[in-house]
């Protein structure tokens, strides 16, 4: 008989006996890889860092934004103007931007820094991420912008994010999400509306969450008054409008700080070809058409800086229209009254018929900034999924 070969017979008779466990050890460290439970990013302190001559001792990061605690260790006073962040975390980082902020900063001092836009801070993602930070800021006696860099690294919570300074860029945003007789803004400004004689629907409308239908009489219509912190210099309106008007009357947005139908400081109307007030400056069809029954995304953006106005509407032809300068150098008054579907011929009020748009709108979101053509198409395609 041949002999047999015992050291075979060993190594078989050990892998039939041990090979199931590392095989149950490979399952269980494939499964902790599955759930995260190996990131190495977990064992990783939450952290937070500025260049020189900013410090940066804290931060937060909530669901509507994020806040770092930042210190002056320039020797002297700086005026600091600007804040953003940036991440893959973001929804868009682009737009987590807080500016025209001019907080003048002492030497030695430490405050908080935060920003909460609802479109482009919020935090999308799980898990400790990583954020860009950029500080804009001047030296005392000095017209230099100098930018310092840094970054934050953390853990998303629900809480919302608080600080000395900072917030956002948005005036109002109204996203007709009840029919309680009242809208709420969502740019935590305050600057919530009320509703006379619209119809709310949650169907046939962009969102999930609801659109107001205007009527055709003076008596409808959609109001916030006063807006104290309404654009100056520069300003962005978005929306979604249906609307089968041709009237060249027809209000959809007005916004007045003064009395007399000609002295509102801002002005949508005309749904047909668009006729836009700035700074009571008028520029008849403008050429981007709302009408036609059917639902389009329209915005529009000016600075007075150049006077440039741009509308903007999808679907339809051209997509965007640029107009000479209007009310070049002009600012707009604050503390008006905004008012949906009238044209104001006395603040908030002096509403006459004729002047009424009938119409249905959802979404409404006004920046004291110019947004530039791709935040546009950005809010185009994501605003109602908000």
């Amino acid at each position: 008989m041949p002999k047999k070969n015992k050291k075979a017979q060993n190594a078989i008779e050990f892998l039939l006996s041990y090979g199931w466990m590392v095989m149950v050890v490979l399952i269980i460290i494939g499964a902790l890889a599955y759930f995260g439970v190996l990131d190495p990013q977990l064992f990783l302190p939450e952290r937070c860092y500025m260049a020189s001559p900013l410090g940066c001792s804290d931060l937060q990061i909530g669901r509507d934004g994020l806040a770092v605690v930042l210190s002056n260790n320039a020797g002297e006073g700086i005026t600091i103007s600007e804040l953003s962040f940036s991440s893959d975390a973001l929804a868009r980082s682009r737009m987590c931007v807080v500016g025209a902020l001019d907080v003048k900063f002492g030497k030695n001092s430490k405050a908080a820094f935060y920003a909460n836009d609802p479109i482009g801070c919020k935090v999308v993602k799980n898990g400790k991420q990583r954020y860009e930070v950029k500080v804009t800021y001047k030296r005392a006696g000095s017209d230099i912008e100098h930018t310092a860099l840094g970054s934050v690294f953390g853990r998303r919570t629900d809480a919302l994010v608080q600080g000395d300074f900072g917030g956002n860029n948005v005036v109002l945003y109204w996203k007709f999400d009840s029919p309680v007789g009242s809208v709420h803004d969502y740019s935590q400004k305050g600057n919530d509306g009320l509703v006379s004689g619209a119809f709310w629907q949650d169907t046939d409308c962009p969102s999930t969450d609801g659109c107001y239908r205007l009527g055709d009489t003076p008596s409808t219509y959609i109001m916030a008054n006063p807006v104290n912190n309404f654009p100056k210099k520069e300003i962005t309106v978005a929306f979604f409008i249906k609307t089968a008007e041709e009237d060249a009357n027809d209000a959809i947005l007005t916004y007045a700080a003064e009395a007399g139908e000609n002295n509102n400081d801002f002005a949508l109307y005309w749904s047909a070809s668009l006729g836009i007030r700035v700074a009571g400056v008028q520029d008849l069809g403008v050429g981007t058409y709302y009408a036609g029954n059917t639902w389009k995304f329209g915005a529009a953006t000016w600075k007075n800086s150049d006077g440039i106005f741009r509308a903007y509407v999808s679907p339809g032809l051209p997509y965007l229209t640029i107009r000479p300068p209007i009310a070049q150098g002009e600012t707009l008054t604050q503390g008006g009254a905004l008012v949906l579907g009238q044209w104001q011929s006395v603040v908030g009020g002096g509403f006459m018929p004729g002047f009424d748009h009938q119409g249905i709108l959802d979404e409404l979101l006004i920046y004291d900034r110019a947004l530039d053509d791709e935040d546009i198409a950005y809010l185009r395609d994501n605003l109602h999924l908000i």
